[in-house]
């Protein structure tokens, strides 16, 4: 059986194929399309691979963010409880600056004419005081779709105690207009805070038209055998119709390949702290492995203003890639990002029409990338000239020299880096110094080491295959379905006896799917209680071990402690339960490294900042070879810049370990 992983970013699209019978392994990278099943194709042909002969298809994808943040989604209706019609636009009550008194609000997805009320009560308790009427539902629903919606979100007043009312309004819906697509709050999100519930419910409505038809043309338009797994921000794979139903879950769904991809480095190399650094074409993204697990969390922002609430990997991301394009910003300073060349029309550099200067063209003024290496042999060839042509304005603007503009820029784009990996280790009181970093994406081992120096890591990993390590780790990623519920109870023998029903119910609608799947080998279950002292507003995350009232009090307190330094003593409830079933699926072992040469040569030379740098190729350094600084090391989509005062190791897995001083 092959398996297959593909991760399609803004600028690339990457594949990485392994065959369990074989051992062997290879890879593809082609530049994205606008429609991402093209560049799909073009890389499944680049692999040489027959459909017929895959077994596991895995899939990330960036199209859920991106549908949000260039808001192209659906025209959504949204369908609320009378009084609550503004609960879009009301939010939180918060601003990201508590001083800018000239700030906007972010416009909701769904705009206040297509945000309907219908009469309905159902109470805190779960009883339905009123329901709403069939007609009023359909008068409702019919003028959203004179509005043109193709898309409605439901989300009713405490319709996470009760659904009834919801499963009304979503069956007339399905009666009079089977076309439309709907989100369902107590499907998608059956927790309290009517908030975070009703923006989850609408962003998933917001994507649902574009992704279920990308998912289903992906499914039948590719001729597999298999059915596609599409990797969720979780780090679990589902299947296309589980996809399907909720995309709201595959938001981080780029960046969770390389995550999982790092996990499994850090144990096959025994290394319990890590920090991923991974540096495409249109954004750098980051996360923290402690004790060789990664962080999730249960809430996150695409932007201010809207809140998604769905099982995640606590990743990081920012605007910092290598398309990302230097400019002056409000303040006349130089800065760099968020805005992205993508893959069209791409850096200067790259030769297909872009002007802007961007973080490769720099990088290639300044010797990291060299003409002839990099994209070189994946169909691209680097022009230093374009390059200097899109930086000469911006140099001459500042007084510079075109060299002295590139190292500005990659000193800014670092400085971006360094911050974003601060804001998840020294805000949340983790110490970097302790980390390794792992540095992976096309551009990211150009950056690791003096990233890593501006936090204080002395320690780097550039892994095997890089430039498409997403695409790896997504080989070995297991299934993962999770059901959640709000279930508001004391921690005391009454209460988690009612929890246990619930958790049995939940694990029973976890698993149901994965039992039977041909690939799962085995099914693992973990069960979470969040938890809070009565009268706080915000819950700690509490994995339950055992169901006993006395035991998930010590675990909660122990965790408020380690959170708050405080311990109060105070009553405690549970709040809400999650059940997570995760099918595992056998991974590919780590490559052991026997090629290459205990004696290597530079293959060239390059001007660096370094001055004259030997240049290396990847694939002639055998395990054991120790370079010291300046170097540049190539391989066929990417360049590791080891600095004049590192030194870079090869170790048994193909990685390149580079230490700082």
């Amino acid at each position: 059986m092959k398996r297959v992983g593909i991760d399609i970013g803004g600028t690339f699209t990457d594949l990485v194929w392994f065959d369990d019978a074989t051992q062997a392994i290879g890879k593809a990278k082609t530049l994205s399309t606008p429609d991402p099943l093209d560049g799909l194709s073009e890389a499944i042909a680049a692999a040489e691979l027959e459909p017929a002969d895959i077994g596991l298809f895995l899939h990330a994808t960036t199209i859920v963010t991106n549908l949000v943040l260039e808001r192209k989604g659906a025209v959504v209706g949204l369908v609320s409880t009378r009084g609550f019609r503004d609960l879009l636009e009301i939010g939180s009550g918060l601003k990201p600056n508590p001083y800018d008194v000239q700030w906007s609000p972010v416009e909701p997805l769904v705009p206040r004419w297509l945000r309907a009320e219908v009469d309905e009560r159902t109470l805190a308790s779960g009883e339905v005081a009123l329901a709403p009427g069939r007609e009023e539902i359909a008068g409702v629903l019919d003028d959203l779709v004179e509005q043109g919606c193709d898309a409605v979100a439901i989300c009713l007043l405490n319709a996470y105690a009760n659904p009834a009312n919801e499963l009304l309004v979503e069956e007339v819906a399905r009666e009079r207009h089977p076309h439309l697509r709907i989100s369902r709050s107590s499907e998608i999100d059956p927790r309290i805070r009517e908030y975070a519930r009703a923006s989850t419910t609408v962003v998933n409505a917001y994507a649902l038209p574009a992704f279920s038809s990308y998912a289903e043309r992906l499914q039948d338009g590719l001729g597999l055998e298999t059915e596609v797994r599409f990797m969720q921000s979780s780090g679990g794979v589902v299947g296309v119709d589980d996809a399907a139903k909720a995309p709201v879950n595959l938001v981080y769904s780029g960046p969770a390949g390389g995550v999982l991809g790092a996990r499994r480095l850090g144990r096959a190399a025994d290394i319990p702290h890590l920090i991923t650094l991974d540096v495409g074409g249109t954004s750098s993204d980051v996360c923290v492995i402690r004790d060789q697990e990664a962080g999730d969390r249960d809430e996150l922002e695409l932007e201010f203003g809207v809140p998604i609430r769905t099982q995640t990997l606590d990743i990081s991301a920012i605007g910092a890639g290598g398309g990302s394009i230097a400019h002056v910003d409000a303040g006349g300073a130089l800065a760099v990002g968020p805005e992205s060349a993508r893959s069209t029309p791409g850096p200067a550099s790259y030769g297909l029409g872009g002007t802007r200067p961007t973080v490769t063209d720099a990088n290639l003024v300044l010797g990291l990338l060299r003409e002839d290496s990099l994209l070189g042999r994946s169909g691209i060839r680097l022009d230093r000239s374009l390059a200097e042509g899109a930086l000469a304005p911006l140099a001459e603007h500042f007084g510079l020299s075109v060299l002295d503009l590139a190292r500005g820029v990659y000193r800014t784009v670092n400085a971006n880096m360094a911050q974003a990996i601060r804001e998840i280790t020294v805000f949340q009181g983790i110490d970097p110094r302790e980390h390794t970093l792992v540095a992976f994406g096309g551009c990211g081992p150009q950056h690791a080491a003096e990233v890593a120096r501006e936090v204080g890591m002395r320690s780097v990993i550039v892994p095997w295959m890089p430039s498409v390590f997403s695409a790896l780790g997504l080989l070995g990623a297991s299934l993962a379905r999770s059901e959640s519920r709000t279930v508001l109870a004391p921690v005391n023998a009454e209460g988690i006896a009612s929890a246990a029903a619930v958790l049995e119910e939940l694990e029973a609608r976890a698993t149901a799917s994965l039992t039977e799947d041909p690939v799962v080998e085995d099914v693992a279950v973990t069960r979470v209680g969040y938890l809070r002292y009565v009268g706080q507003s915000h819950e700690l995350p509490v994995t339950l071990q055992a169901l006993d009232a006395d035991a998930i009090r010590t675990a909660f307190e122990d965790a408020h402690e380690h959170r708050y330094s405080t311990r109060l003593g105070d009553p405690v409830e549970l709040v809400d339960l999650r059940v997570t079933a995760i099918g595992v699926v056998g991974e590919p072992p780590p490559p052991v490294w026997t090629g290459g040469r205990a004696d290597p040569a530079p293959v060239a030379m390059a001007e660096t900042a370094d001055g004259a740098t030997p240049v290396f190729a990847r694939e002639d350094l055998a395990a054991g070879v120790r370079l010291h600084g300046p170097a540049l090391i190539e391989e066929s989509d990417s360049t590791t810049y080891v600095p004049t005062d590192a030194e870079a190791m090869i170790d048994e897995h193909a990685n390149i370990r580079i230490t700082l001083p």
